[in-house]
C-alpha cells in the first residue's frame, strides 16, 4: 500500500550518490549521450545533483548533472621523466637494433657477390643502436602522458516519478 502511494502520490523522490571526489581534484568525465562527450578539468564543487567543473585552466565553471556522467576518472599525475626515458630508450634501442639487422641482412648477404655489398661495420651498427636509444629516451622524457584511475563511483541512481519507478545505472 505504501509503495503504491509513493509511486502515485510523490512528485519525485531521488536517491543519488555523490561521486568520490573532493574540490580541487583533477577529473576526466565521460558524459552519456549520442555523441559521448568527454570533459577534463578541476572540480570546483560537488553537490547532490551536479558537479561543478573548471575546464581547461580557465575560470568559468560548468555544472555537470550527475545523471549525465557515465564514467569518472581521477588524475594520479604524470609519468615520471626517468621512467619515460628508460622506456623510450629501450624501445628506441630495440628499433635501432632491428634496423641494423635489416641493413645487415639486405647489404651483407647478397647472393652472387663476393664483396658483401655495403656492409656496416661493428662501430656503425653500435652507433645506430645508440642513436635509436638516445632518440627514444628523448621522446620518453618529452611525452609524459597523464595517469588516470577510474573512480569507484558507479553513478547508481534511483528515482520515483508520479506513475513510474526508474533505476538508472551508469558505468
Amino acid at each position: 500500500m505504501l509503495a503504491v502511494a509513493c509511486c502515485v502520490g510523490a512528485p519525485r523522490i531521488a536517491a543519488q550518490t555523490t561521486p568520490p571526489v573532493e574540490e580541487g581534484s583533477r577529473v576526466r568525465l565521460s558524459l552519456a549521450g549520442p555523441d559521448e562527450k568527454r570533459l577534463t578539468g578541476t572540480v570546483a564543487a560537488v553537490g547532490g545533483e551536479s558537479l561543478s567543473l573548471v575546464a581547461g585552466g580557465g575560470r568559468d565553471t560548468t555544472a555537470v548533472p550527475l545523471r549525465s556522467i557515465s564514467r569518472l576518472e581521477l588524475s594520479r599525475g604524470r609519468r615520471s621523466m626517468e621512467g619515460g626515458a628508460l622506456l623510450g630508450g629501450a624501445i628506441g634501442a630495440g628499433l635501432g637494433a632491428a634496423g641494423t639487422l635489416v641493413w645487415v641482412a639486405s647489404s651483407c648477404f647478397k647472393t652472387g657477390t663476393s664483396s658483401g655489398g655495403n656492409c656496416p661495420t661493428g662501430g656503425t651498427a653500435a652507433g645506430v643502436i645508440l642513436a635509436g636509444g638516445a632518440a627514444g629516451a628523448l621522446v620518453g622524457v618529452l611525452v609524459r602522458p597523464g595517469r588516470w584511475v577510474r573512480g569507484g563511483w558507479t553513478g547508481l541512481r534511483a528515482s520515483v516519478v508520479a506513475g513510474e519507478a526508474r533505476v538508472e545505472i551508469g558505468f
